[in-house]
C-alpha cells in the first residue's frame, strides 16, 4: 500500500492505459469485425503487379478462346532499386542562396577577427617601443645629469683651486708655515701626509 501512495502517479497512467485498451476492444467488438480478419495491407508496388499479371492471363484466355494469335507475354520489369516513399525522402538541403549567405557572414567574422588580431599585434608592439624610448629617455636623463654634476664638480674644484692658488700667491712662499703654526692645521697637515704621501712599508 505504501508503495502505491508513493509511485501515485505510475498507477494512475496504468490504470488509464488499461482503461483506454479495455475501451478499444469493446468498440471492436461492437463493430462486428473479427480480429483476425483484417485484410492484410500490401505495398501499392505489390498491388500494380498483381493487377498487370492478372489482365495479362485474362487477355491470354481470351485470345485462346477465339483461336487467334496469343499476345506477347509481357515480362514484369524488376526495378533496380525500389522507389523511395515521399515521406521518407530526405528534406532537401538549405539552397545555394541561404549557404552563400552563411558562408559570406562566415568570412566577414573571420575577416573582423582577423583585423582585430591585427590591431591587437599592432598595440603591443607600440607599446614595446613607447616602453623602449622611455626607458632610453630616462637613461640620457640620468646620463646628463650625471655630465652636468662632473661638469660642476669640476667647475668648483678649478675654482677652489685657483682661489687657493691666489691666496698662496698673495702669502708668498713662507705663508704656509704660518699655517702649521696653528695646532689643528698641523695635526691636518700630519693626516694628509698619511693619506697622501708615500705609503709606510715603503719609507
Amino acid at each position: 500500500m505504501r508503495w502505491i501512495l508513493e509511485h501515485l502517479q505510475i498507477c494512475l497512467a496504468l490504470a488509464g492505459a488499461i482503461a483506454y485498451w479495455l475501451t478499444q476492444q469493446k468498440a471492436a467488438d461492437s463493430r462486428g469485425a473479427p480480429k483476425d480478419a483484417a485484410p492484410l495491407l500490401r505495398p501499392e508496388g505489390e498491388d500494380a503487379e498483381r493487377t498487370r499479371r492478372i489482365q495479362e492471363e485474362i487477355r491470354r484466355k481470351i485470345a485462346g478462346r477465339r483461336g487467334g494469335a496469343q499476345p506477347p507475354v509481357f515480362t514484369p520489369a524488376t526495378p533496380g532499386r525500389p522507389l523511395a516513399s515521399p515521406v521518407l525522402a530526405p528534406r532537401p538541403v538549405a539552397g545555394g542562396g541561404l549557404r552563400e549567405k552563411l558562408e559570406s557572414k562566415l568570412a566577414q567574422a573571420r575577416a573582423r577577427e582577423a583585423a582585430r588580431d591585427a590591431a591587437r599585434a599592432r598595440q603591443q608592439q607600440l607599446e614595446a617601443q613607447l616602453r623602449k624610448l622611455e626607458t632610453e629617455r630616462l637613461a640620457a636623463d640620468r646620463k646628463a645629469a650625471e655630465v652636468f654634476l662632473v661638469a660642476r664638480a669640476e667647475t668648483k674644484a678649478s675654482a677652489v683651486a685657483e682661489n687657493t692658488a691666489d691666496v698662496l700667491a698673495a702669502r708668498g712662499s713662507r705663508a704656509w708655515l704660518d699655517e702649521l703654526r696653528d695646532p689643528r692645521n698641523a695635526r691636518r697637515a700630519i693626516v694628509l701626509r698619511e693619506v697622501l704621501g708615500e705609503p709606510v712599508g715603503f719609507r
